[in-house]
């Protein structure tokens, strides 16, 4: 029984043997396979510096001008370019006119808002209040222009022919400022009467 047990022994290992036969005669197979494989990734890191300037030169190239849908916009509504403004509010507004109990007409008169606004403003938002204090005759009114402007039609605030706060006109108008931030006011009276002026800065643009 012990040669049973030898043989079976023998037996396993020869299996094992020829198993080892074949691990080795496919081995050239694998070693070549192998060597492909590296000769393929040698070749990838090779080429790889190249894809990378390549890659980074076409985002560079997107990091300029206009894409996609927006480009396709721009070529149906071409512009020179596009400017957008900010608008100041003032959180308290100031008043820089208080002309009180005028009988006779004032021409126009250069206004300075460069304490209130910047030196790149450009519109100022202004607040106009006409009082009439006791009113004869004539059309009396309160306009506004840039300075130097001569303009055919100019934010205009007439006096009421009612007296008292019944009669009180205002207006909101936007006017354009030169470059120093100077705009002009003319209170134009036509007739005979006795009027208040009050001009106030509530904002501008820049």
């Amino acid at each position: 029984m012990s040669l049973l047990v030898k043989g079976g022994d023998v037996s396993g290992e020869i299996a094992t043997h020829a198993a080892l036969a074949t691990v080795h005669q496919d081995a050239p197979a694998l070693i070549d396979a192998d060597v492909a494989t590296h000769a393929a990734l040698a070749t990838v890191h090779q080429d790889a510096p190249a894809l990378i300037d390549t890659d980074v030169a076409a985002h560079d190239a997107l990091t300029t001008g206009v894409h996609g849908s927006g480009a396709s916009y721009l070529a149906l509504h071409p512009q020179e370019g596009i400017e957008v403004a900010r608008l100041v509010w003032l959180a308290a507004s100031t008043r820089p006119v208080s002309d009180l109990n005028r009988t006779t007409a004032l021409s126009f008169t250069d206004l300075d808002l460069t304490t209130d606004t910047s030196a790149v403003a450009v519109f100022a938002l202004m607040g106009i209040v006409a009082n009439t204090d006791s009113y004869s005759s004539g059309a009396n009114v309160v306009h506004l222009r840039r300075n130097g402007d001569t303009p055919t039609f100019a934010p205009t605030v007439h006096f009421s022919t009612v007296v008292g706060p019944e009669g009180r006109g205002d207006l909101s108008p936007i006017v354009a400022m030169d470059s120093g931030q100077v705009i002009e006011y003319e209170i134009l009276l036509s007739g005979t009467g006795q009027y208040d002026t009050f001009i106030n800065l509530l904002g501008y643009t820049e």
